[in-house]
């Protein structure tokens, strides 16, 4: 995974371990991960982080045994208030829609980070989607703040790009460096695309969206 800024080399591979470094993660932290993610979890355990998985019943793992160390079957967490320092949803699945964001924000100790991984609403069927403003309000809403907005690509699932949506000179940089004109035809495409950042076009080329915030204090 790349921040916007920077070409990553082809061979590199993309995982979600890489999403731990969206949050000021370090050792000793209690982090919450909700949903199947172990090279997210191992990364985790590598970091010297205190990790507890959450999952819902049809979560398992390659052996078919239940993939986390708590599972969830009602609308709340068998957790204790503010026990995290941060809270990592790498990918929201249906069964976790009502935990957020009450619930995350109970178990969030106060000025606690948030990673939460959904769906792009205009481009999913089979989970959970929102758009950037809907997910913006629904955590301002609900005891978060400093909510920044980032478009992911491939997806979540393999990350490679996650590129800040609230900025519109990022946002041009992206597109006009990401697809590469190889014709004249292609280069004026690409300027378009560039020239297209403010017009909020872009948020269609992702497939996912990533929202990074902080528990109030």
């Amino acid at each position: 995974m790349t921040a916007v800024g920077s070409v990553p080399a082809k061979s590199r591979p993309w995982s979600p371990r890489s999403l731990r470094f969206m949050l000021p993660i370090k050792a000793g932290d209690r982090v919450l991960v909700l949903g199947v993610s172990h090279r997210l979890t191992k990364s985790l355990d590598a970091a010297g982080c205190s990790v507890l998985t959450a999952v819902a019943p049809h979560e398992h793992d390659q052996t078919g045994q239940v993939a986390g160390e708590v599972v969830v079957t009602t609308g709340s967490l068998p957790c204790g208030d503010a026990r995290f320092d941060h809270v990592l949803v790498p990918l929201l699945q249906a069964e976790h829609v009502p935990l957020v964001p009450g619930e995350l924000a109970r178990v969030l100790r106060p000025d606690g980070g948030l990673f939460l991984g959904m769906s792009y609403r205009l481009r999913s069927r089979a989970r959970p989607g929102t758009t950037i403003r809907r997910g913006r309000h629904l955590l301002e809403g609900n005891g978060f703040t400093r909510v920044s907005v980032y478009g992911v690509t491939r997806n979540l699932e393999t990350p490679r790009y996650l590129v800040p949506l609230d900025s519109p000179a990022l946002m041009t940089w992206f597109l006009s460096t990401t697809y590469l004109p190889q014709t004249t035809k292609g280069a004026f495409a690409s300027q378009i695309l560039g020239a297209a950042a403010h017009l909020r076009l872009p948020p269609l080329l992702f497939p996912d969206l990533g929202f990074v915030a902080r528990r109030e204090a």
